[in-house]
């Protein structure tokens, strides 16, 4: 027997992000909003050519746009919510950082709806929140972000008369 457990989560986030997409909010993923921060963050340290040319300036600010567009006025807390997050996985288990298990820490979309900020956690069946995505989402509280968790039931039936059938 094959155990799809493991695809729970990305089919509940899917399936989450449509029904909020039909309720009318704007949602985006976590983890690309938290790579254009971190791309624009960089660009704006940087002295290399890519963040001075003209090209490169254009991009910086077509991203940063994007960005206070998804947040309004909340990105300097958003950035510094992330900061504290960023800090607290790099002492906990610096090597979590390098291979991107950093994103269990945060949730799964950020949705926007009337300027509204909104962090949204999928959990699937009797999944709960891990003791580190709460602490996450008391660090988005205490910056001013409303967090809330989608619960959902997902079973996945699967027919057992497979027929194997030569092509000719």
């Amino acid at each position: 027997m094959i155990n799809l457990s493991n695809e729970y989560g990305s089919i509940g986030e899917k399936v989450a992000k449509e029904w909020l997409k039909n309720k009318g909010y704007k949602v985006y993923a976590f983890k690309d909003i938290l790579f254009e921060l971190r791309d624009v963050h960089h660009r704006k340290k940087s002295k290399a050519k890519y963040a001075t040319s003209e090209t490169g300036l254009q991009l910086l600010l077509k991203k940063e746009k994007f960005l206070n567009d998804v947040f309004n006025k909340k990105l300097d807390d958003f950035y510094k919510y992330e900061r504290e997050i960023f800090k607290l996985i790099k002492k906990a288990k610096g090597k979590e950082v390098k291979n991107y298990k950093q994103f269990r820490y945060y949730p799964d979309f950020i949705l926007n709806k009337n300027n509204e900020i909104t962090f949204i956690e999928v959990k699937v069946n009797q999944a709960e929140p891990k003791k580190y995505q709460k602490v996450s989402f008391d660090i988005a509280k205490n910056y001013g972000f409303k967090v809330m968790i989608i619960k959902l039931n997902i079973i996945i039936e699967i027919q057992q008369d497979i027929q194997l059938i030569e092509y000719t």
